[in-house]
């Protein structure tokens, strides 16, 4: 599974109020995550799909990013227990 990659400010399309993360997934199908928090705590999400040719773009005015921090963490451990359980239950 590819991960997030933390993209350059020339990555990014030379914008330099933001930090940007880009997730890229090719197969079955092509599709693009790109998730930036600029400098006024704004959270954008842009999500592409290849047989899409218009994009969504989300914009999230004001967050609180140490609730969006613990809110991932919260997560990562739940999707853990959950594969864990999956496991010992000779699951996939």
């Amino acid at each position: 599974m590819p991960k997030f990659e933390i993209l350059s400010i020339a990555e990014d399309d030379d914008q330099s109020d933001r930090l940007s993360c880009k997730h890229e997934e090719i197969f079955p199908n092509r599709q693009v995550l790109k998730i930036s928090v600029t400098a006024k705590k704004n959270l954008v999400i842009h999500a592409k799909a290849a047989n899409n040719h218009t994009a969504t773009i989300i914009n999230i005015f004001g967050i609180d990013i140490d609730s969006l921090i613990e809110f991932l963490q919260e997560a990562r451990t739940f999707v853990s227990e959950e594969e864990m359980v999956n496991k010992l239950m000779g699951r996939k």
